[in-house]
């Protein structure tokens, strides 16, 4: 199964070519202002089941503006590949989890 809560994206950036999406956002990573809106949307869901812990959290990119966004939130970061061969080994050789 998929292993995430949330994935999200963000469309906007000043130099974008798309005029609906060209303007600045502080939803664009490096900010962190995505990860703002993710624990503003579960804490806003009626019945919801989960409030984010961001200590237990991690994010998981393959740029240095994913990895930038991890650090200034206090994020564990994984890069993407990592991740997957991580997840590889998990599977195919009983791994207990993810190494930092």
């Amino acid at each position: 199964g998929w292993p995430f809560h949330q994935v999200k994206a963000c469309f906007y950036m000043a130099s974008g070519s798309e005029e609906e999406y060209a303007y600045r956002s502080l939803r664009r990573k490096p900010r962190y202002g995505m990860l703002a809106v993710l624990e503003d949307e579960a804490q806003r869901q009626k019945g919801a089941s989960y409030i984010i812990d961001w200590d237990e959290s991690l994010m998981i990119g393959d740029r240095d503006e994913d990895m930038a966004c991890a650090q200034a939130a206090g994020v564990t970061f994984y890069h993407a590949e990592d991740w997957r061969k991580e997840i590889e080994k998990e599977i195919l050789g009983g791994s207990n989890g993810l190494s930092q």
